[in-house]
């Protein structure tokens, strides 16, 4: 993580792959000028029964 000192932080996030079980996805924090502050990758797994 950068410090940052924007008036306007933005974070956006994407899912890359969605499967039976497990669901990866990516969230990137950039400043007003498009500068990255932080960026992860998470891995969600699934437990139990599908609703």
């Amino acid at each position: 993580m950068r410090p940052h000192f924007a008036d306007k932080v933005i974070a956006t996030s994407e899912v890359i792959k969605v499967g039976k079980m497990l669901a990866i996805s990516e969230v990137t924090v950039t400043d007003d000028k498009n500068i990255i502050l932080a960026k992860i990758i998470s891995a969600m797994y699934a437990i139990g029964k599908k609703v």
